[in-house]
């Protein structure tokens, strides 16, 4: 078990209500910094996880695709002109 003085159900729940990604690595150095089992790391990896992929979905930026250009083929580059 680990010596931390958070129990690991409760840093599940504080990384569920996390909704930033500022928020999230200062919650994951914080966790580091404790002696965890392998299992207990796996766990909360999972939950990071799943927290992330909803970060992901939510933010419209990340999802955004650039424009493509209609002039896909611009002409020969520099060493075709030569």
């Amino acid at each position: 078990m680990s010596q931390s003085n958070i129990s690991l159900d409760d840093w599940v729940s504080r990384i569920q209500k996390i909704r930033s990604s500022k928020e999230l690595l200062r919650a994951l150095a914080e966790f580091r910094k404790h002696d965890w089992t392998d299992v207990e790391r796996q766990r909360v990896s999972h939950t990071y996880m799943r927290v992330l992929d909803v970060m992901v979905q939510s933010s419209k930026t990340t999802l955004e695709k650039p424009e493509e250009s209609s002039n896909a083929n611009d002409g020969p580059v520099w060493y075709e002109k030569m």
